[in-house]
Protein backbone atom coordinates (compact mmCIF):
# COMPACT_ATOMS: atom_id res chain seq x y z
CA UNK A 1 0.00 0.00 0.00
CA UNK A 2 2.78 2.37 0.81
CA UNK A 3 4.09 1.93 -2.71
CA UNK A 4 0.73 2.80 -4.27
CA UNK A 5 0.33 5.84 -1.99
CA UNK A 6 3.74 7.04 -3.13
CA UNK A 7 2.79 6.60 -6.83
CA UNK A 8 -0.50 8.45 -6.24
CA UNK A 9 1.33 11.36 -4.51
CA UNK A 10 3.88 11.55 -7.31
CA UNK A 11 1.18 11.56 -9.97
CA UNK A 12 -0.80 14.26 -8.14
CA UNK A 13 2.38 16.33 -7.73
CA UNK A 14 3.13 16.03 -11.45
CA UNK A 15 -0.43 17.06 -12.29
CA UNK A 16 -0.15 20.05 -9.95
CA UNK A 17 3.19 21.01 -11.49
CA UNK A 18 1.56 21.14 -14.91
CA UNK A 19 -1.29 23.24 -13.57
CA UNK A 20 1.19 25.49 -11.78
CA UNK A 21 3.27 25.96 -14.94
CA UNK A 22 0.16 26.86 -16.96
CA UNK A 23 -0.90 29.35 -14.29
CA UNK A 24 2.62 30.85 -14.20
CA UNK A 25 2.53 31.19 -17.98
CA UNK A 26 -0.79 33.03 -17.81
CA UNK A 27 0.57 35.36 -15.14
CA UNK A 28 3.68 36.11 -17.21
CA UNK A 29 1.60 36.83 -20.32
CA UNK A 30 -0.70 39.17 -18.40
CA UNK A 31 2.37 41.01 -16.96
CA UNK A 32 3.77 41.47 -20.49
CA UNK A 33 0.41 42.86 -21.68
CA UNK A 34 0.34 45.33 -18.78
CA UNK A 35 3.91 46.48 -19.56
CA UNK A 36 2.94 47.01 -23.20
CA UNK A 37 -0.05 49.08 -22.10
CA UNK A 38 2.17 51.16 -19.81
CA UNK A 39 4.53 51.76 -22.73
CA UNK A 40 1.61 52.73 -24.99
CA UNK A 41 0.30 55.11 -22.33
CA UNK A 42 3.74 56.67 -21.95
CA UNK A 43 4.13 57.16 -25.71
CA UNK A 44 0.67 58.75 -25.94
CA UNK A 45 1.46 61.04 -23.00
CA UNK A 46 4.80 62.05 -24.54
CA UNK A 47 3.24 62.77 -27.93
CA UNK A 48 0.36 64.74 -26.36
CA UNK A 49 2.08 66.55 -23.48
CA UNK A 50 5.79 66.34 -24.36
CA UNK A 51 6.00 70.08 -25.03
CA UNK A 52 4.49 70.99 -21.63
CA UNK A 53 4.75 67.96 -19.31
CA UNK A 54 3.63 67.81 -15.70
CA UNK A 55 6.50 69.05 -13.48
CA UNK A 56 7.07 65.62 -11.94
CA UNK A 57 7.34 64.04 -15.42
CA UNK A 58 9.56 66.73 -16.97
CA UNK A 59 12.86 64.89 -16.19
CA UNK A 60 11.62 61.76 -17.96
CA UNK A 61 10.43 63.79 -20.95
CA UNK A 62 13.86 65.49 -21.11
CA UNK A 63 15.58 62.08 -21.06
CA UNK A 64 13.36 60.92 -23.92
CA UNK A 65 14.13 64.12 -25.88
CA UNK A 66 17.86 63.57 -25.38
CA UNK A 67 17.67 59.91 -26.36
CA UNK A 68 15.69 60.75 -29.51
CA UNK A 69 18.22 63.44 -30.50
CA UNK A 70 21.09 60.99 -29.96
CA UNK A 71 19.26 58.40 -32.04
CA UNK A 72 18.80 60.90 -34.90
CA UNK A 73 22.51 61.80 -34.74
CA UNK A 74 23.56 58.15 -34.84
CA UNK A 75 21.23 57.46 -37.77
CA UNK A 76 22.73 60.45 -39.63
CA UNK A 77 26.23 59.19 -38.85
CA UNK A 78 25.38 55.71 -40.14
CA UNK A 79 23.85 57.20 -43.29
CA UNK A 80 27.00 59.25 -43.91
CA UNK A 81 29.22 56.21 -43.35
CA UNK A 82 27.10 54.27 -45.83
CA UNK A 83 27.05 57.19 -48.28
CA UNK A 84 23.28 57.64 -48.04
CA UNK A 85 20.95 60.60 -47.62
CA UNK A 86 17.19 61.18 -47.50
CA UNK A 87 15.40 62.70 -50.46
CA UNK A 88 14.06 66.14 -49.46
CA UNK A 89 10.83 65.48 -51.36
CA UNK A 90 9.80 61.86 -50.65
CA UNK A 91 12.07 61.14 -47.65
CA UNK A 92 13.38 57.82 -48.97
CA UNK A 93 16.99 56.81 -48.46
CA UNK A 94 19.17 57.13 -51.58
CA UNK A 95 22.93 57.21 -52.30
CA UNK A 96 24.48 60.67 -51.78
CA UNK A 97 26.24 60.48 -55.12
CA UNK A 98 22.96 60.27 -57.07
CA UNK A 99 22.09 63.59 -58.68
CA UNK A 100 18.38 62.65 -58.61
CA UNK A 101 16.17 60.57 -56.31
CA UNK A 102 15.60 57.15 -57.87
CA UNK A 103 12.08 57.02 -56.38
CA UNK A 104 10.52 60.41 -57.17
CA UNK A 105 13.04 62.08 -59.53
CA UNK A 106 13.67 65.08 -57.26
CA UNK A 107 17.06 66.77 -57.75
CA UNK A 108 19.19 65.96 -54.70
CA UNK A 109 21.46 68.51 -53.06
CA UNK A 110 25.02 67.53 -53.95
CA UNK A 111 27.82 67.57 -51.42
CA UNK A 112 31.46 67.28 -52.25
CA UNK A 113 32.42 63.86 -50.98
CA UNK A 114 35.79 62.25 -50.56
CA UNK A 115 36.92 59.07 -48.87
CA UNK A 116 39.30 58.50 -45.97
CA UNK A 117 42.78 57.53 -47.14
CA UNK A 118 43.08 55.04 -44.24
CA UNK A 119 39.75 53.20 -44.03
CA UNK A 120 37.89 54.27 -47.19
CA UNK A 121 34.84 55.64 -45.34
CA UNK A 122 32.96 58.53 -46.93
CA UNK A 123 33.96 61.96 -45.66
CA UNK A 124 31.64 64.93 -45.51
CA UNK A 125 32.84 68.19 -47.05
CA UNK A 126 34.90 70.18 -44.57
CA UNK A 127 35.47 67.26 -42.19
CA UNK A 128 38.69 67.50 -40.19
CA UNK A 129 38.59 63.88 -38.99
CA UNK A 130 37.21 60.61 -40.37
CA UNK A 131 34.05 59.61 -38.51
CA UNK A 132 34.87 55.91 -38.93
CA UNK A 133 38.52 55.65 -37.85
CA UNK A 134 39.40 59.09 -36.45
CA UNK A 135 42.21 59.74 -38.95
CA UNK A 136 42.95 63.42 -39.53
CA UNK A 137 41.79 64.50 -42.98
CA UNK A 138 44.57 66.30 -44.87
CA UNK A 139 43.41 69.78 -45.80
CA UNK A 140 43.33 70.49 -49.49
CA UNK A 141 45.52 73.26 -50.75
CA UNK A 142 44.44 75.41 -53.62
CA UNK A 143 45.57 73.97 -56.96
CA UNK A 144 48.15 76.05 -58.75
CA UNK A 145 46.85 78.54 -61.26
CA UNK A 146 46.93 77.10 -64.76
CA UNK A 147 49.86 78.31 -66.80
CA UNK A 148 50.13 78.77 -70.54
CA UNK A 149 51.96 75.44 -70.74
CA UNK A 150 49.17 73.69 -68.78
CA UNK A 151 45.71 74.87 -69.91
CA UNK A 152 42.77 73.32 -68.06
CA UNK A 153 39.46 72.58 -69.67
CA UNK A 154 36.34 73.00 -67.54
CA UNK A 155 32.82 71.68 -67.84
CA UNK A 156 30.66 74.01 -69.95
CA UNK A 157 27.63 73.17 -67.83
CA UNK A 158 28.91 73.60 -64.25
CA UNK A 159 32.49 74.88 -64.51
CA UNK A 160 34.22 71.94 -62.77
CA UNK A 161 37.80 71.48 -63.95
CA UNK A 162 38.02 68.47 -66.26
CA UNK A 163 40.65 65.90 -65.38
CA UNK A 164 42.60 64.35 -68.20
CA UNK A 165 41.05 61.17 -69.62
CA UNK A 166 37.66 61.67 -67.93
CA UNK A 167 34.60 61.34 -70.16
CA UNK A 168 31.88 62.54 -67.75
CA UNK A 169 31.90 65.54 -65.42
CA UNK A 170 31.91 64.18 -61.83
CA UNK A 171 29.72 67.07 -60.67
CA UNK A 172 26.88 67.24 -63.21
CA UNK A 173 27.41 64.23 -65.50
CA UNK A 174 28.09 66.25 -68.67
CA UNK A 175 29.39 63.96 -71.46
CA UNK A 176 32.54 65.65 -72.83
CA UNK A 177 33.00 63.17 -75.69
CA UNK A 178 29.44 63.45 -77.00
CA UNK A 179 29.72 67.23 -76.91
CA UNK A 180 33.06 67.05 -78.76
CA UNK A 181 31.57 64.76 -81.45
CA UNK A 182 28.61 67.12 -81.91
CA UNK A 183 30.97 70.10 -82.20
CA UNK A 184 33.22 68.24 -84.71
CA UNK A 185 30.17 67.16 -86.73
CA UNK A 186 28.95 70.77 -86.98
CA UNK A 187 32.30 72.09 -88.23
Amino acid sequence: MAFMDQVRKTWMGTKNMGDNAALSGEIGERERQIEQLYAQLGRQYYETHGEEPEPELAPVVQQIDGALEELRDRKRLLQEKLGLTNCPQCGREVPMVNPYCSYCGCRLPQRKQTVCRVCGASLVEGALFCIACGERVPQQTQPPEPTQAQPQESCPRCGTVRKEGVRFCPTCGFDYESAARETDGEA
